[in-house]
Protein backbone atom coordinates (compact mmCIF):
# COMPACT_ATOMS: atom_id res chain seq x y z
CA UNK A 1 0.00 0.00 0.00
CA UNK A 2 1.36 3.40 -0.95
CA UNK A 3 2.07 5.96 1.71
CA UNK A 4 -0.13 8.99 1.78
CA UNK A 5 1.94 12.08 1.32
CA UNK A 6 1.13 15.27 3.06
CA UNK A 7 0.48 17.98 0.49
CA UNK A 8 3.37 20.41 0.56
CA UNK A 9 3.00 24.11 0.15
CA UNK A 10 4.60 25.43 -2.96
CA UNK A 11 4.90 28.66 -4.80
CA UNK A 12 3.33 31.82 -3.53
CA UNK A 13 1.57 30.17 -0.60
CA UNK A 14 4.84 28.79 0.78
CA UNK A 15 6.61 32.12 0.38
CA UNK A 16 3.82 34.03 2.11
CA UNK A 17 3.68 31.50 4.94
CA UNK A 18 7.46 31.53 5.49
CA UNK A 19 7.54 35.32 5.34
CA UNK A 20 4.71 35.58 7.88
CA UNK A 21 6.53 33.21 10.25
CA UNK A 22 9.76 35.16 9.85
CA UNK A 23 7.88 38.23 11.10
CA UNK A 24 6.64 36.42 14.24
CA UNK A 25 8.04 39.14 16.47
CA UNK A 26 5.94 41.76 14.68
CA UNK A 27 2.57 40.00 14.39
CA UNK A 28 0.93 42.27 16.98
CA UNK A 29 2.18 45.41 15.22
CA UNK A 30 1.01 44.17 11.83
CA UNK A 31 -2.38 43.15 13.19
CA UNK A 32 -2.80 46.50 14.97
CA UNK A 33 -2.05 48.35 11.75
CA UNK A 34 -4.52 46.19 9.81
CA UNK A 35 -7.13 46.74 12.55
CA UNK A 36 -6.81 50.52 12.34
CA UNK A 37 -6.90 50.53 8.53
CA UNK A 38 -10.01 48.32 8.29
CA UNK A 39 -11.71 50.33 11.01
CA UNK A 40 -10.91 53.52 9.08
CA UNK A 41 -12.25 52.07 5.84
CA UNK A 42 -15.52 51.05 7.46
CA UNK A 43 -15.84 54.36 9.32
CA UNK A 44 -15.25 56.28 6.10
CA UNK A 45 -18.06 54.39 4.36
CA UNK A 46 -20.38 54.83 7.34
CA UNK A 47 -19.83 58.60 7.41
CA UNK A 48 -20.14 58.71 3.61
CA UNK A 49 -23.55 56.99 3.75
CA UNK A 50 -24.72 58.87 6.85
CA UNK A 51 -24.00 62.30 5.36
CA UNK A 52 -25.54 61.39 2.00
CA UNK A 53 -22.46 62.31 0.02
CA UNK A 54 -23.29 59.72 -2.64
CA UNK A 55 -25.62 62.22 -4.33
CA UNK A 56 -22.82 64.76 -4.75
CA UNK A 57 -19.95 62.47 -5.75
CA UNK A 58 -19.20 60.95 -9.13
CA UNK A 59 -19.88 57.28 -9.82
CA UNK A 60 -16.19 56.41 -9.50
CA UNK A 61 -15.93 58.10 -6.10
CA UNK A 62 -19.13 56.35 -4.94
CA UNK A 63 -17.75 52.99 -6.03
CA UNK A 64 -14.50 53.69 -4.21
CA UNK A 65 -16.34 54.64 -1.02
CA UNK A 66 -18.59 51.57 -1.04
CA UNK A 67 -15.72 49.33 -2.08
CA UNK A 68 -13.61 50.56 0.83
CA UNK A 69 -16.40 49.67 3.26
CA UNK A 70 -16.95 46.22 1.78
CA UNK A 71 -13.24 45.39 1.63
CA UNK A 72 -12.78 46.73 5.16
CA UNK A 73 -15.66 44.63 6.49
CA UNK A 74 -14.48 41.44 4.77
CA UNK A 75 -10.93 41.97 6.00
CA UNK A 76 -12.22 42.64 9.51
CA UNK A 77 -14.07 39.32 9.58
CA UNK A 78 -10.80 37.45 9.11
CA UNK A 79 -8.27 39.65 10.93
CA UNK A 80 -10.04 41.05 13.97
CA UNK A 81 -10.36 37.78 15.94
CA UNK A 82 -6.60 37.22 15.69
CA UNK A 83 -5.94 40.86 16.59
CA UNK A 84 -8.09 40.68 19.71
CA UNK A 85 -6.45 37.39 20.74
CA UNK A 86 -2.93 38.84 20.37
CA UNK A 87 -3.92 42.11 22.01
CA UNK A 88 -5.39 40.21 24.96
CA UNK A 89 -2.15 38.26 25.33
CA UNK A 90 -0.19 41.52 25.15
CA UNK A 91 -2.33 43.02 27.92
CA UNK A 92 -1.85 39.90 30.05
CA UNK A 93 1.91 40.14 29.66
CA UNK A 94 1.94 43.90 30.26
CA UNK A 95 -0.01 43.50 33.51
CA UNK A 96 2.31 40.67 34.57
CA UNK A 97 5.40 42.80 33.94
CA UNK A 98 3.99 45.42 36.32
CA UNK A 99 3.90 42.95 39.23
CA UNK A 100 6.43 43.50 41.99
CA UNK A 101 5.67 40.76 44.52
CA UNK A 102 7.69 37.55 43.94
CA UNK A 103 4.77 35.39 45.11
CA UNK A 104 2.42 37.01 42.58
CA UNK A 105 5.09 36.69 39.91
CA UNK A 106 5.48 32.94 40.61
CA UNK A 107 1.70 32.47 40.59
CA UNK A 108 1.22 33.92 37.09
CA UNK A 109 4.42 32.80 35.43
CA UNK A 110 2.88 30.06 33.27
CA UNK A 111 0.36 32.39 31.65
CA UNK A 112 2.99 35.09 31.16
CA UNK A 113 5.39 32.64 29.49
CA UNK A 114 2.63 31.41 27.17
CA UNK A 115 1.75 35.00 26.24
CA UNK A 116 5.40 35.86 25.59
CA UNK A 117 5.85 32.73 23.46
CA UNK A 118 2.82 33.64 21.34
CA UNK A 119 3.94 37.25 20.92
CA UNK A 120 7.51 36.45 19.91
CA UNK A 121 11.16 36.58 20.98
CA UNK A 122 11.13 40.29 21.79
CA UNK A 123 8.50 39.71 24.47
CA UNK A 124 10.20 36.55 25.72
CA UNK A 125 13.34 38.61 26.29
CA UNK A 126 11.39 41.27 28.20
CA UNK A 127 9.84 38.58 30.38
CA UNK A 128 13.20 36.91 31.05
CA UNK A 129 14.69 40.28 32.00
CA UNK A 130 11.79 40.99 34.37
CA UNK A 131 12.10 37.57 36.00
CA UNK A 132 15.85 37.94 36.47
CA UNK A 133 15.41 41.41 37.99
CA UNK A 134 12.92 40.03 40.50
CA UNK A 135 15.03 36.95 41.24
CA UNK A 136 12.45 34.44 40.04
CA UNK A 137 13.46 31.40 37.99
CA UNK A 138 11.58 30.67 34.81
CA UNK A 139 9.57 27.44 34.63
CA UNK A 140 10.49 27.08 31.00
CA UNK A 141 13.81 25.56 30.07
CA UNK A 142 16.18 27.51 27.87
CA UNK A 143 16.16 26.60 24.23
Amino acid sequence: MAKKRKPSKSGISARISSRWESLHDHHLTIMTTAFVITLGMMLFTFVFALLGLYAEWTQEMNALAWGAGIIGALTAIFLWPEFFFLFGRFNTLREYLELESPSEIRRGIADAEESARLLGPRYEDRLAKHLSEKGVRSKRRSR
